[in-house]
């Protein structure tokens, strides 16, 4: 079933939440590619995709979200850029079929951690051709779409989507918008839709940075863009505490929080500091 037949057949679509989170519970080191646990242990990466599937999501991203040749380089790992990605897609396949429910597998490709040019030296087309390789290998390990996400740069952005795109399968992207409305490189929410639409994302949002309630003035110029939206805050905006950064919203707040935001989207769910109690306190809303 394709992401639209599946939309078609629900008001909305309920996402997953938070990766790194969890896989710090399952015991990922600080300053450890989160990537190598795709290959060095697979069943703590799927136990996170069953969580977030338990509690009622209809699609699940990838553990690749720092999986582009250019950030893993930065591990010494860009040599193994196919391997760890179709991995990551392989497993969250596995991790659909274990749960026997009708989701998909959203291939996750987050920023490369380099300036482009003029504002650092990665050319446009260097920066696509690396998305394209890692768009490739989580589609030749069975992700059933793309999902571009926390880009705050719009050339780096299309640079991902042209990449992606290659991949054959439908690409969605989310950017990410501050509590002023715009990325922190001062792009709005309508001139992203403007442009991505055009260069042929399917879907479009925001994710990360704010909470449900500083998210509500971008989800409503999103909505005018007459793609479907996406919708992915945190849960709250981050606190330091000694030094722990934490999300001030638990499960119930989340949700409630959520409500405002479901006439502007299609796609939901959470990023950093949510978890699958939060998905599933949001799938009861849905409910």
């Amino acid at each position: 079933m394709s992401w639209q037949d599946l939309l078609e057949a629900n008001e909305h679509l309920l996402g997953d939440g938070a990766m790194g989170t969890m896989l710090h519970q399952e015991g990922l080191q600080i300053g450890q590619a989160p990537e190598t646990l795709n290959v060095d242990r697979p069943e703590a990466v799927k136990n996170v995709h069953l969580a977030y599937l338990e509690a009622g999501s209809q699609f699940v991203e990838t553990n690749s979200f720092g999986g582009s040749p250019l950030k893993l380089a930065r591990y010494d790992l860009n040599h193994r850029t196919w391997e760890l990605n179709a991995a990551a897609a392989a497993i969250a396949r596995e991790a659909v079929r274990q749960a026997g429910k009708q989701a998909l597998v959203a291939g996750s490709i987050g920023p490369s951690g380099e300036l482009i040019s003029p504002f650092g030296t990665l050319e446009p087309e260097k920066a696509e051709e690396a998305f394209a390789v890692q768009a490739q290998a989580l589609a030749s390990g069975g992700a059933d779409l793309i999902l571009v996400e926390t880009m705050s740069d719009l050339v780096e952005a299309k640079a991902a989507l042209a990449g992606a795109l290659r991949s054959g399968l439908p690409v969605w992207v989310t950017m990410t918008f501050e509590a002023n409305g715009r990325t922190n490189w001062g792009v709005s929410a309508q001139e992203a839709v403007e442009t991505l639409k055009t260069f042929g994302a399917s879907a479009i949002g925001a994710n990360c940075s704010v909470g449900p309630q500083e998210m509500l003035p971008v989800a409503k110029q999103l909505a005018a863009g007459a793609l479907p939206v996406i919708l992915q805050p945190n849960a709250g905006l981050p606190q330091l505490i000694g030094e722990e950064t934490v999300f001030p919203l638990g499960p119930e707040e989340f949700a409630l929080s959520m409500e405002r935001l479901l006439p502007y989207a299609k796609l939901i769910g959470g990023c950093c500091g949510t978890t699958p109690a939060h998905i599933a306190r949001l799938q009861d809303l849905l409910a």
